[in-house]
């Protein structure tokens, strides 16, 4: 007998059953064929028992009463269709249902065309009956089985083609039929789960957990089996690559701006302080900093204000810090400013172009210095200073982190989707006006801030409340369900040790990223001054000659402006428009590198090839007003090699091990291919490989399965999955 779906739904986290928020885009992505959200209406998809709420185990949630007839909750194919197909699993219900409805089933098997075959269903007794697609009764119980509020372990045998029914509930054989006639005699092909009539109106609502899937029947029935949920641990030292991307930060909360799967919207999720002078900015130096992490990026021409006080309908306009979407600012980091509040004085002081990874955090800090505007982002300086003499309008505008408000309330499309930790405005001060180490934990206190008197507003989020922790305890409001909540994540392991119900925005990561570059030129360059960055046919150096007529290959014309001259140089190295007006005849596209101007005088090239071979690009200039970051190109990072993680600690109830199944939510960032290996080593160390799959841009969940029978080189047993280990490995 073979384990060919085991299924405990913990893969998909907790949260609203709706095909387009995480949980029914996972499941639909990974091995789930189709579900009809509207059976589960408002329900929360994967829940523990509400009636049992120190139980972990992880349940799909339905409800009886959808107004539709026959809704198919969840239908799944199996790997290869079967003559006959062993179901184990639990069900529990919170009432038994009012009116007999035949269209109301706990499992129906399909063939490879959907067709039903036969329908297990639930009555209004408590007992379960077996019928064919017409509701003909093939078989059922002689009494109640399933009580109302009370889990019970199901094991069902079905066989398509003789027309045979085991079913046992609880370890007992309620039915036992052959030579049942079903709808046809197909294989199994798929099955559904969790469907309900239209005529079942009382609102009760049905739990399926613990899903084991089996082909073959030599050792019917195997009796209770549970899923039990493990979690990965921290990787071995000696197989290291996977960086870990906690939602856990600093202190023990963070904010949370999220579009979340219970039911809120977050389209104005923002936090807003009182419209007083305290947060007014003025002509003074300050800065604005906080940790960042987006959840998505804005779309169309909607933006994600990091922080500000703008208020456009009623024209109290002042300063906003804001990403914009592509047809905002073509996606720029964007700072603007108005002196009077007014639309017209409206002045972009800076714009830095910025695509932040999802999923990641990051430092970012504003900071007037002295008349002149810096923004760095992880300490490290974006772009060259930008003047900014001007004072900032002071209004009764509302402070606004996460979005932009109108009056009172938020205004839709402005909010950051994702979560905050660590949120600090200082006024008067500039704290940083050069290149620094980012934070690595919480911002100081009290003495230990020697500027702690001029902290307008900090916020840590650690005590579980929208709160200010500075030191004018200036009163915060939360909209649309802006909460502090605190990560289940670890803070150095990838764990989420023994929690029934994982956040879904932990994951680790390995990099294939190509290394980069930034040329900065500050003033107009000097005839012969060179710029030297990659080569021209992989050997030779591409060494770039400013000059004020081009007249051979590589010779770059000096511009009237810096911006001007820099588009020549980018149009030289990528061979774009103007060859022999703006570069020479005869340059060739760089062999290493394209390049990409910035907003500011800079220009940003990128290694041809990903990883980091890019990193020994060399990069330099003569131009006395001219500097790279460094000598050569940096940041690329290869493939690394596998890693093998862990387990956490199994239920202590665990008393049979019949397999592990290795879920895995996956998905690449970017262009190009990539496939990754889960594989279980057990403690042996024999490896058992599972499959190799190509990883695509849409988060899917992959399941491999390692079973104690067959038995393998991983020996599987409860001892060697305690000391066994999960190996992943991207393999492209």
């Amino acid at each position: 007998m073979s384990n060919v779906i085991v299924e405990g739904f913990s893969a998909y986290g907790t949260g609203t059953f709706d095909s387009t928020k995480p949980i029914g885009l996972a499941m639909l992505a990974g091995v789930w064929a189709a579900f009809d959200g509207g059976i589960i209406e408002a329900s929360r998809a994967v829940k523990t028992l509400p009636w049992d709420i120190k139980n972990p185990d992880l349940y799909v949630e339905y409800l009886f009463g959808s107004t539709n007839v026959n809704k198919n909750a969840m239908r799944r194919v199996l790997p290869t269709a079967q003559s006959t197909a062993i179901f184990s699993f639990y069900y529990a219900c919170s009432t038994l249902p009012t009116v007999a409805d035949s269209g109301t089933f706990i499992l129906a098997v399909c063939d490879s065309g959907n067709n039903r075959l036969a329908k297990l269903v639930l009555e209004t007794t408590g007992a379960l009956k077996l019928v064919d697609n017409s509701d003909s009764l093939l078989a059922a119980t002689s009494g109640p089985v399933i009580v109302a509020e009370t889990a019970a372990h199901i094991e069902c045998k079905l066989d398509a083609n003789t027309g045979v029914c085991v079913l046992y509930v609880n370890g007992t054989k309620v039915i036992d039929a052959s030579s049942l006639t079903f709808s046809d005699t197909q294989d199994i092909a798929q099955f559904q789960m969790a469907a309900t009539g239209g005529s079942i109106s009382n609102g009760g609502r049905g739990y399926i957990g613990h899903l084991i899937v089996r082909t073959g029947d030599s050792t019917f029935p195997v009796g209770d089996r549970k899923v039990a949920t493990l979690f990965v641990n921290k990787d071995d030292a000696d197989h290291t690559g996977w960086a870990a991307q906690p939602l856990h930060r600093f202190g023990v909360g963070i904010l949370d701006l999220s579009v979340n799967d219970l039911g809120g919207s977050a389209v104005t999720k923002a936090v807003t302080g009182p419209g007083t002078t305290a947060t007014d900015l003025g002509s003074d130096d300050f800065t604005i900093e906080g940790q960042f992490r987006f959840q998505s990026l804005p779309t169309g021409s909607d933006k994600a204000v990091l922080f500000g006080k703008w208020d456009e309908t009623n024209n109290a306009r002042s300063y906003q810090l804001y990403l914009g979407g592509p047809d905002l600012e073509n996606g720029l980091l964007v700072f603007r400013i108005s002196t009077d509040g007014q639309n017209g004085t409206v002045s972009e002081v800076l714009k830095w172009a910025w695509t932040p990874a999802i999923g990641h955090w990051y430092h970012v800090a504003l900071v007037r210095s002295s008349d002149e505007l810096l923004l760095f982002i992880d300490g490290v300086q974006q772009g060259e200073a930008q003047a900014d003499a001007n004072t900032y309008y002071a209004g009764t505008e509302l402070p606004c982190l996460g979005g932009q408000t109108n009056g009172s309330s938020v205004v839709a499309d402005t909010t950051l989707q994702g979560w905050v930790d660590e949120f600090r405005l200082t006024g008067g001060f500039a704290r940083y006006t050069a290149n620094f180490t980012p934070p690595t934990e919480g911002f100081p206190r009290n003495a230990d801030d020697s500027q702690w008197g001029s902290v307008v507003w900090l916020s840590s989020w650690d005590n579980g409340v929208i709160a200010d922790d500075g030191p004018n305890a200036i009163a915060l409001v939360a909209h649309d369900d802006a909460a502090a909540i605190t990560p289940d994540d670890g803070e150095h392991d990838f764990q989420t040790i023994d929690q029934a119900t994982p956040l879904d925005d932990n994951f680790i990561e390995a990099a294939l990223i190509p290394a980069t570059g930034l040329f900065t030129l500050s003033a107009v360059p000097t005839a012969n001054d060179t710029v030297t960055v990659g080569t021209k046919d992989g050997t030779t150096a591409a060494v770039y000659k400013f000059v004020a007529t081009v007249s051979a290959a590589y010779d770059v014309a000096i511009g009237a402006s810096v911006q001007a001259t820099m588009n020549n140089l980018s149009a030289a190295i990528t061979a774009g428009a103007g060859e022999g007006t703006v570069y020479g005849t005869g340059t060739l596209a760089n062999a290493d590198v394209p390049a990409a101007l910035e907003p500011t005088n800079q220009m940003l090239v990128t290694a041809l090839t990903a990883g980091t071979a890019g990193n020994s690009i060399a990069s330099s200039t003569t131009a006395a007003n001219g500097s790279w970051g460094g000598t050569t190109l940096s940041g690329g990072e290869d493939i690394p090699g596998y890693s093998q993680f862990s387990l956490d600690r199994m239920p202590s109830n665990t008393s049979v091990v019949d397999s592990i199944t290795i879920a895995a939510r996956q998905w690449k960032t970017d262009a190009g291919s990539a496939s990754t290996q889960m594989s279980f080593v057990g403690a042996d160390d024999g490896v058992s490989l599972g499959t190799e799959r190509p990883i695509t841009t849409t988060p899917s969940v992959t399941f491999d399965t390692f079973e104690t029978d067959p038995d393998t080189s991983a020996a599987l047993s409860p001892t060697s999955i305690l000391l066994g280990k999960i190996r992943l490995n991207r393999t492209a």
